[in-house]
């Protein structure tokens, strides 16, 4: 088509002086410069006079029309009084009155010009699709079945013994012991599967169709059982305030049961069969500092310089406790500001895009930085970095409004997530003698 021979150059124009979101771009970008591979289509969008009539003026100023084959792109801006996602939903109905809702679809976007806004009329078939198929539900199921297997896996919990005992041990004290490992489990289980009915509750109110959740089982490396569960959109989420509740609510969620798991294990006490040991070298720092008090005295130390404070080791504990702690890992490093995880989410919501993507930076070097310890510590780091990076990198389509402010009490717990997720996953070695 000649109005997409200078495709490339136009689109980076517009990424220059016109579109503030990466992810606006990417989602344009597509149709722009090339339909996907074995994809036929002869759909086509009325001509932009006639999206310029029937969208009308009453509610969104268009200074100018900025035409590709598959995408309009409109600058200008929301008429004074009329609320963003009051003006594109008249619009959207203005399209579908006409013939268009079926084929169509309308985004209204932020602008790098202080006071604008930009539509994209685009073609639905042109959006990115996103269906379930059936090998997926195959892995999904896998995965669950994976993950429950590993979380009776984790470093977090110990048994000191000495050669003596372990070679003397029959049958019943093995299985006695390998018991003592449920709790942990069903604790960081039940941490994740609350995180993820959080998330569909707050995607059923906005009405975001998501996929069933991929858990992600640590294995081959045991640290702490799960990493959380993968998530996708179905479909376009309506505004950024429901890209947040979604979040929100996981993050919450989470802490909520992994909370209610530590503090109901700390009453509890010290395991009276005196099997279960707390790995204590692996907490991160904050949660070092806090139970340390709390645990009594260790079961085992060591030191070694003699002029110097024993260092605790291990302290006598209980699953529930064990299963607690690392429910507040699992949903701490969840909220690091990183990609697709909640954090990444939730970042690129309050910050934008490019301010969030930078605080992304400074997650990977906490990341980075927690790899460093020894031992089991550096390898909690190390795995959900690479998952995050692997995994979780990118970041999700736009919201079809992204210009309406979020609600400031969404908002501020937002913040408060990412400032304690970022706070808890602060690794513990950088106080190695503690």
């Amino acid at each position: 088509d000649a109005r997409d021979k200078q495709g490339f150059q136009r689109l980076e124009e517009l990424a220059q002086k016109t579109i503030e979101d990466e992810a606006a771009l990417r989602l344009i970008a597509v149709p722009i410069l090339g339909r996907r591979l074995g994809v036929d289509s002869t759909a086509v969008l009325p001509p932009a006079s006639q999206v310029r009539d029937i969208l009308g003026s009453d509610k969104f100023s268009t200074s100018e029309v900025v035409e590709f084959q598959r995408v309009y792109v409109l600058r200008g801006s929301v008429v004074k009084g009329v609320l963003p996602g009051d003006a594109l939903e008249d619009m959207r109905a203005r399209l579908a009155d006409r013939g268009y809702g079926e084929s169509t679809e309308l985004f209204l976007q932020r602008s790098r010009e202080e006071g604008q806004s930009v539509l994209f009329l685009m073609l639905k078939e042109d959006l990115p699709q996103n269906e379930f198929a059936w090998w997926q539900w195959v892995l999904c199921v896998a995965l669950l079945l994976a993950s429950l297997a590993s979380v009776n896996i984790t470093t977090f919990s110990v048994v000191a013994m000495s050669q003596m005992n372990a070679t003397s041990m029959d049958i019943n004290e093995v299985t006695k012991i390998a018991l003592k490992t449920v709790p942990t489990a069903v604790a960081i289980f039940a941490t994740v599967a609350a995180q993820e009915a959080a998330r569909r509750a707050a995607a059923s109110k906005y009405g975001v169709e998501l996929t069933p959740p991929f858990f992600i089982p640590v294995w081959p490396f045991p640290s702490v059982g799960c990493f959380g569960a993968i998530t996708r959109r179905l479909g376009t989420v309506p505004n950024e305030e429901a890209s947040m509740a979604m979040s929100v609510a996981s993050g919450l969620a989470g802490y909520a049961v992994s909370f209610a798991v530590l503090f109901y294990g700390l009453s509890l006490g010290p395991d009276p069969d005196k099997i279960v040991n707390l790995n204590f070298q692996l907490l991160p720092l904050l949660l070092k500092l806090v139970l340390k008090p709390v645990l009594g005295q260790s079961s085992v130390s060591d030191q070694p310089d003699p002029f110097a404070d024993p260092i605790s080791i291990a302290f006598p504990s209980n699953p529930y406790t064990i299963g607690g702690i690392i429910g507040l890992i699992v949903v701490s490093l969840n909220l690091l500001p990183i990609g697709r995880l909640d954090g990444g989410v939730l970042a690129k919501s309050i910050l934008g895009g490019r301010n969030g993507g930078f605080l992304g930076f400074g997650a990977l070097f906490l990341l980075l930085l927690g790899s460093l310890a020894p031992n089991d510590a550096g390898l909690i780091y190390i795995t959900f970095g690479f998952f995050a990076i692997i995994f979780q990198s990118g970041g999700e389509s736009p919201p079809r409004d992204s210009v309406t402010e979020v609600d400031g009490t969404l908002k501020t717990l937002a913040s408060l997530l990412l400032i304690l997720g970022t706070v808890l996953s602060l690794p513990g070695a950088l106080l190695p003698n503690l």
